[in-house]
C-alpha cells in the first residue's frame, strides 16, 4: 500500500509539473497519446499481462518467454501503424508509441513474473524505482534543460521504464533458465486462450474510462480534453487503494485452489477498499480550489467541479475492481467481460448525446 501511495503522490506532482509548464493544449495531446499507449499495452498484454500470473503457477515461466515477446513485438507494431494511419495518434508520435509500448510490455511481463512467485517486495520496489526516476527526469528536463514540450513526458518515461526493466531483470533472474526458452504452439495457445479474453475485458474497461476523452477531443478540442484529463487523474488517485488491495488479492487467489478462501478474502478486501476509498474521496473533495489551482496552475482551478461529478463512479469502481480480480483469479473472465460490455453500451449511448 505504501508504494502505491508513493506512486500516486508522484503522479499528482508530475501532473502539476506538466500542467503548470506545458499547458492544457499539450496536456490534452498527452492524454490522447497515453490512451493510444494503453490500447497497445492491453492487446500486447494478452501474452505479457495477468495470464503470466495465472498460468505461471501451472507451467514453467521459461516456456512463456518466447511466445510472449513474439506476440508483443507483432502486436505493438501492427497497432501503432493502425492508430497512426487512423490519426488516433499524431504521426509525429509514431516511434514513441512503438518503442514505449514495447518497453512497457516488457516491464509488465517481468512484473507479472514476480507476482506469479508472490515476490510482492521486489514488485513494489520496481514501482518505487519507476516513479522516482520518472519525477527526477521530469524535474531535470523542465528546470535544468528548460524543455517546454511533450518530449518531457516521452524521455522521462523512457528513462523510468529502462531503469525499472534493469532492476526487474536482476530481481527475477532466478526464475529464468535460458536453455529452457522455447516456442511451443500448445503453450502459446493456452496463454492466448486465457489472456485474450482477459485483455478484451480490459480493453472494454479502458473504453469505459476513456471514451469521454476521445469524444471531447473530437468535439471540443485538445484544451478541453486537457482540463478533463487533469480532473480524471486527480480523482483516480483514489484508485491507488483498490488497486493495491486487488494486486495482493489476485496473486493469492491465483495461487490458492480454495474457493472458500477466495470468497472470504474478496469480501474482506471489498469492504476495506470502499471504506478507505470513501475516506480518501472526502479528503480530496475538501481540498480548496485555491490549493488545486496552486498545484495545477491557475487555469486548472475549476477542475474540482468535474472531480465531484466523477466521485460516485470512482467509489463504485473501488468495489467492482475487487470483484473483478476475484473472477480473474478463478479464471472466470466471462463475468467481467459481460459487466464491462453492459457498461460500455450505457456509456456510449449517454456520452454521444451529452458530449
Amino acid at each position: 500500500m505504501g508504494t502505491r501511495v508513493y506512486a500516486g503522490i508522484i503522479l499528482l506532482l508530475i501532473l502539476g509539473l506538466h500542467s503548470r509548464n506545458l499547458g492544457a493544449e499539450i496536456l490534452g495531446k498527452l492524454a490522447i497519446f497515453k490512451l493510444g499507449l494503453t490500447i497497445n499495452h492491453i492487446f500486447a498484454s494478452v501474452f505479457s499481462g495477468p495470464a503470466v500470473v495465472y498460468i505461471g503457477n501451472r507451467i514453467s515461466v521459461n516456456r512463456m518467454v518466447v511466445p510472449s515477446f513474439l506476440w508483443v513485438a507483432a502486436c505493438t507494431l501492427l497497432l501503432s501503424v493502425i492508430q497512426t494511419v487512423l490519426h488516433l495518434v499524431p504521426e509525429a508520435y509514431f516511434f514513441h508509441l512503438l518503442f514505449l509500448s514495447f518497453l512497457f510490455s516488457a516491464q509488465s511481463f517481468l512484473e507479472q513474473v514476480l507476482l506469479s512467485r508472490q515476490d510482492v517486495s521486489n514488485y513494489n520496489t520496481s514501482s518505487f524505482i519507476h516513479h522516482t526516476v520518472l519525477i527526477g527526469c521530469t524535474v531535470l528536463l523542465l528546470y535544468y534543460f528548460g524543455w517546454k514540450t511533450e518530449n518531457v513526458f516521452f524521455y522521462s518515461f523512457y528513462c523510468a521504464i529502462l531503469a525499472t526493466i534493469l532492476f526487474l531483470i536482476w530481481a527475477s533472474r532466478k526464475a529464468f533458465r535460458l536453455r529452457e526458452f522455447s516456442f511451443r504452439s500448445k503453450i502459446a495457445f493456452i496463454i492466448f486462450n486465457y489472456g485474450f479474453w482477459v485483455q478484451v475485458n480490459n480493453f472494454v474497461q479502458i473504453m469505459n474510462y476513456r471514451l469521454g476523452l476521445l469524444l471531447l477531443d473530437i468535439y471540443w478540442g485538445k484544451r478541453v480534453t486537457g482540463y478533463f484529463s487533469a480532473a480524471i487523474q486527480l480523482a483516480e488517485a483514489i484508485w491507488i487503494i483498490a488497486k493495491s488491495l486487488a494486486t495482493v488479492q489476485y496473486a493469492k487467489i491465483a495461487s490458492n485452489k480454495s474457493k472458500e478462501f477466495a470468497v472470504d478474502l474478496t469480501m474482506l478486501m471489498s469492504k476495506a477498499s470502499f471504506i478507505f476509498s470513501l475516506a480518501a474521496a472526502i479528503i480530496l473533495i475538501a481540498i480548496p480550489e485555491s490549493a488545486i489551482g496552486y498545484l495545477l496552475g491557475k487555469d486548472f482551478s475549476h477542475v474540482k467541479q468535474t472531480m465531484i461529478y466523477l466521485m460516485p463512479g470512482i467509489l463504485f469502481f473501488s468495489i467492482s475492481l475487487i470483484y473483478c480480480h476475484y473472477f480473474s483469479g478463478l479464471g472466470k473472465f466471462f463475468y467481467n467481460s459481460a459487466g464491462s460490455v453492459i457498461s460500455l453500451i450505457i456509456i456510449v449511448a449517454i456520452s454521444v448525446v451529452t458530449i
